[in-house]
């Protein structure tokens, strides 16, 4: 270990979950950040969390927060759903499901650091290590109060933060303007233009599932499985795919560069999306909660009934007509979607609708680069200067007060 560094735990030198809500009365507004509400690429996303009265506010809404608090969610740890308390923040309350640190001291160990400190990898390897439950694999608070971590000088903490915060700037710009652009394309996607409306059924061949044999034999021990995650609106995730079970051998359909794919029977926000399957690796098949479209090309073709289907409009009728019996899955009838109605206009003017879509497509592709390409960075980064791989030497100190004198 560097001179200056020590090894401590993150119980030594913050405080777990600290502070209890006294004296809130029920008719009092609170913002609460509940789970759904954090996530590793945006940490905590003040624009969904809800304001509330304390006394309609759900059980779990238990945990005081304060500004740079860091929140890290206790289950499904790999998800890695963490953020950082932000000043609109503060003196609000966070679900029992967060768990909240908070530096003892600032001058042992800065609150900015314990954000470094959690975001490195190696700390969501730990929780992982120690998660139990199948269904709903979670974590204890004493697992986080347990990490051990080296501890820089307050000094080096200082260069770290700052350092880590411009390029925290850089991935916050990059993804800004990703979501600019798939704004622009949603936008775009809704323009539908004029036409008569007709059904579905009237320019679709046919819905094939994944227990449609397509292959003679049996998925092998080299195949997998399309997952969910793969299918977006509009967008396909050729890594969304685990290998192909014995349990799973039903399922024989394989999926092919092209092909238009909806999710038949999912969650009620995710049942009805629809996207071509592009960069499909070998030997990928799907599950039986997939259908393939099939459409009639003299009359639609795959993109523009991909961008349809993806369309607000379109994302509002499928979602319509998917029935359940319970409130967690959904499921589309082959009847009841061959019937829905849709502007269809000739080719030609599909093209014409397609043809901004196309450009707008290929930005966001090159923003997803390039903002992966930062992530790798950050990460790559971190990880040298958190677990002391790399200094930064003293002359960085000017820096720091060059900047806050500006």
């Amino acid at each position: 270990m560097r001179s200056g560094w020590v090894e401590t735990t993150l119980g030594e030198v913050t405080a777990i979950n600290p502070g209890r809500l006294n004296g809130v009365s029920p008719d009092e507004v609170i913002r609460y950040v509940d789970i759904s509400s954090v996530s590793w690429d945006g940490g905590i996303d003040v624009r969904s969390v809800a304001a509330m009265p304390f006394g309609e506010a759900p059980g779990r809404a238990r945990r005081p927060i304060n500004e740079k608090d860091v929140v890290v969610s206790t289950v499904r740890p790999r998800l890695r759903a963490m953020g950082q308390v932000p000043p609109s923040l503060a003196g609000q309350v966070a679900s029992t499901g967060l768990c909240v640190l908070r530096s003892h001291d600032p001058q042992v160990i800065l609150p900015d650091y314990v954000w470094q400190v959690v975001r490195h990898q190696p700390f969501t390897d730990w929780l992982v290590e120690r998660e139990t439950g199948s269904n709903y694999p979670a974590v204890r608070s004493s697992d986080i109060e347990a990490y051990r971590f080296p501890l820089p000088p307050i000094e080096e903490q200082r260069r770290i933060v700052d350092l880590m915060s411009h390029i925290d700037e850089m991935v916050e710009a990059a993804r800004t303007a990703l979501v600019r652009s798939e704004t622009l394309a949603q936008a775009l996607r809704d323009r539908l233009p004029p036409a008569p409306e007709i059904s579905l059924g009237q320019v679709v061949r046919s819905l094939d599932s994944g227990r449609s044999t397509t292959a003679k034999s049996g998925p092998g021990p080299d195949q997998e499985m399309l997952t969910l995650a793969a299918i977006r609106p509009a967008k396909f995730r050729p890594d969304g795919r685990k290998p192909v079970g014995a349990a799973q051998l039903p399922a024989q359909a394989q999926v092919h560069e092209g092909d238009l794919l909806i999710t038949r029977s999912n969650t009620p926000q995710t049942v009805g999306y629809a996207c071509i399957a592009r960069g499909v690796p070998e030997n990928l098949f799907m599950p039986d909660l997939v259908w393939r479209i099939v459409p009639d090309e003299a009359l639609v073709s795959p993109d523009f009934l991909e961008q349809l289907l993806a369309s607000t409009r379109g994302r509002r009728l499928v979602r319509e007509v998917a029935r359940g019996t319970s409130q967690s899955m959904r499921k589309i009838n082959k009847e009841t979607f061959r019937a829905l109605r849709f502007p269809i206009p000739s080719l030609d003017v599909q093209s014409q609708y397609l043809a901004p879509l196309r450009e707008v497509s290929r930005a966001i592709s090159t923003g997803e680069e390039e903002l992966g390409r930062l992530n790798d960075a950050r990460s790559t980064i971190l990880h040298a200067l958190v677990s002391g791989g790399h200094a930064i030497p003293p002359s960085y100190d000017g820096f720091i007060r060059d900047e806050g004198a500006a």
